[in-house]
């Protein structure tokens, strides 16, 4: 009899884990997850502590096609090297407007189009996140075209919405 109750003890505990383990799994957020060691490759879902990624990673780093999201609604959809943007991508700004470009370690670097909820538009040549020249597009169609410097307005020309300078 004692054989019999300690054997439904053993077959209940081992019910018990495989429900949690399943349960566990698909309620988890990180069940994509597949692996967080350094010599991964391929696709898979990684949580931080300010985001989420969603995307392709090579040796254990984010490299290649992804997405990330940070946890204040920051998102990144682009390409990645070395865990940093890299190549052409769109970010995203809640309430703020939104970038799509090239970037560089990180940073917007190269052709890119900074557009703001309020209408604005920047179009232009960027380095180290630093708008150079280009193209600001008023909320009225009136623009200003020429260079920037340390991102204010520098050696260029103002057009009224007709197109008149």
């Amino acid at each position: 009899m004692i054989a019999f109750t300690a054997f439904k003890v053993v077959a209940f505990l081992m019910l018990f884990i495989v429900i949690f383990g399943f349960l566990n799994y698909f309620s988890s957020p990180s069940k994509y997850t597949t692996s967080t060691k350094n010599s991964f490759n391929g696709l898979d879902k990684r949580e931080f502590q300010n985001g989420t990624y969603l995307g392709e990673i090579v040796d254990g780093v984010l490299s290649g096609e992804g997405e990330y999201l940070s946890l204040d609604g920051i998102k990144y959809t682009g390409s990645f090297d070395n865990s940093l943007e890299d190549g052409y991508g769109k970010c995203t700004y809640p309430n703020v407007g939104s970038f799509e470009g090239e970037f560089k370690n990180g940073l917007r670097n190269g052709k890119g189009k900074f557009k703001w909820s309020s209408g604005e538009i920047l179009d232009g040549n960027w380095i180290d996140d630093i708008i150079q020249d280009g193209t600001y597009t008023f909320k009225d169609g009136s623009k200003y075209v020429g260079k920037f410097i340390s991102g204010d307005f520098g050696d260029g020309e103002y057009f009224a919405k007709d197109g008149t300078k």
